[in-house]
């Protein structure tokens, strides 16, 4: 795999992505599954989605991370400290402009930088080839879309496995 690869790849991802929020209902924004256990809200939900995998990888591929809590325990915020969308349209707006900048990001990577930099996250200090970062970006952002697949089969709504692969 090289970066036009993955761009080709990541684009496929945040199509479906884009499927499904387009799915999730305006009126449930405020909505989890639970009360207990941590569970983000719906609106919790779109807003990580929309901006978990081009944003960290521009800070993978530049190194400049925002500051990041001192204590270790804070990286992971629990559910209630996490930002919320207002709305679908909004999250779906931020989803493509995250999406704009997976591409910028891929376009000027060198071959040579994607295929062999060592990089790490400041929440994972190990150093891994930068390939490897940002395809788990990518495996983010499949992961909370399987999260948002499940909420809209909680809420009832009739999505298929055709919504997560191929919408």
């Amino acid at each position: 795999m090289d970066a036009k690869g993955l761009t080709q790849y990541a684009n496929q991802i945040y199509k479906t992505t884009a499927g499904l929020m387009r799915m999730a209902p305006e009126d449930k924004i405020n909505w989890k599954p639970s009360e207990t256990n941590n569970w983000m809200t719906l609106g919790q939900l779109l807003q990580h989605l929309s901006d978990s995998t081009g944003m960290p990888m521009r800070c993978f591929v530049t190194g400049e991370w925002p500051p990041m809590p001192a204590d270790a325990s804070e990286m992971l915020p629990p559910a209630e400290k996490m930002p919320t969308a207002a709305s679908v349209g909004e999250a779906i707006e931020k989803l493509e402009a995250d999406r704009r900048v997976m591409e910028q990001v891929l376009a000027d990577l060198p071959d040579a930088d994607f295929r062999n930099r060592m990089a790490s996250a400041p929440w994972a200090p190990v150093q891994l080839p930068l390939w490897v970062w940002l395809l788990m970006m990518v495996e983010h952002q499949m992961n909370h879309r399987t999260v948002l697949f499940t909420y809209l089969k909680l809420l009832g709504l009739p999505v298929t496995t055709e919504h997560m692969y191929a919408s």
